[in-house]
């Protein structure tokens, strides 16, 4: 359907009422009120007998208008009246419409680096709260959180809507390394034909996909961008433990730590074992570089360990790694 259409075209059948006014104002008429000394001799003075005046020509009178004004609205709204595209251009949408919100919950999402002073990920949420609660009935809404595995959530009616903003509010990043083609390839399968389909990447930019993939998914990509695009950050990568080479009853603890900056810096790095500080030392990691961290002996018995780089910058949650180390027992 397109256009304006009248979805019960036999109500302008009313419009028959539009001669009877005219009929009605061509029959009745209003006396014009003059005072008169006495009736007795009206009838005699009289050109013309009252039984020849039934019609006259109708008077183009206000009330009138009036009258046919109102049974032309009443027969055009027994018609049922519809517009789609017609009103398009006031701002209408009449069209169903499928969004997909791929919803960064990558690790870099935590940082604060924000105007509200929220996380990069609590900016992006928000943001689709606001675009699920635009839609309306008949729309389909569908919301691809991304992670190491992406998870999917969808709503297809008013009810599934309200359940989607209500689980939506309260998710909570997963972390990891967002797989964007993987999310890519499952909006492209997602795709409705029949349905105005529009997809919304809402990350920082700290992904990548592939052109021909994002060439071949089907519908218009909106990115919208949270925190800064560069960003300081320091980040622990790999912790491993292993058993010393010098003394197999010992373990050896093995850390690397990445420095995602366009400039070079001097952190900190502290090892604690059951809560208790084993180490402090300084190290230098240039621009985009990397630092592998040995810790030759850990005590005897230790059943946790954990390594921190002191740093200020605004991802806090890969500034820390722990580890559980593993027991004859466990």
């Amino acid at each position: 359907m397109s256009g304006f259409e009248l979805l019960t075209p036999i109500g302008l059948v009313a419009l028959v009422g539009l001669p009877l006014v005219v009929l009605y104002h061509m029959r009745h008429t209003t006396p014009v009120v003059k005072p008169v000394p006495t009736l007795r001799f009206w009838l005699a003075a009289m050109e013309h007998q009252t039984e020849q005046a039934r019609f006259r020509r109708p008077p183009l009178t206000l009330l009138l208008l009036l009258h046919l004004l109102i049974v032309g609205l009443l027969a055009f709204a027994l018609t049922r009246p519809a517009a789609t595209d017609a009103w398009a251009g006031l701002g209408r949408r009449t069209d169903p419409e499928h969004v997909i919100l791929l919803l960064d919950g990558s690790t870099s999402m935590s940082a604060t680096d924000t105007p509200s002073g929220r996380t990069r990920f609590e900016e992006a949420r928000a943001n689709a709260l606001d675009r699920v609660a635009a839609l309306r009935e008949g729309d389909v809404a569908t919301v691809v959180l991304l992670g190491t595995h992406p998870t999917t959530l969808e709503a297809t009616d008013a009810a599934g809507l309200k359940a989607l903003r209500d689980r939506l509010s309260g998710i909570a990043p997963p972390g990891g390394r967002a797989d964007l083609n993987a999310a890519l390839r499952l909006s492209r399968d997602l795709v409705l034909p029949n349905l105005q389909d529009q997809i919304v990447l809402l990350s920082d930019g700290a992904l990548t996909a592939d052109p021909t993939l994002v060439a071949s998914v089907g519908a218009s990509i909106d990115f919208q961008r949270f925190g800064r695009s560069t960003t300081r950050n320091l980040a622990i990568t790999d912790l491993s433990a292993r058993g010393s080479p010098d003394n197999p009853d010992r373990v050896q603890l093995y850390a690397r730590i990445v420095n995602f900056s366009d400039e070079a810096v001097s952190t900190k790095i502290v090892v604690t074992a059951d809560s208790i500080v084993l180490e402090e030392r300084t190290v230098d990691i240039g621009s985009d570089e990397d630092v592998e961290q040995i810790i030759q002996e850990l005590p005897e018995g230790v059943a946790n360990v954990t390594v921190s780089v002191v740093s200020d910058d605004t991802l806090q949650a890969d500034n820390s790694a722990s580890l559980v180390l593993a027991r004859d027992t466990d």
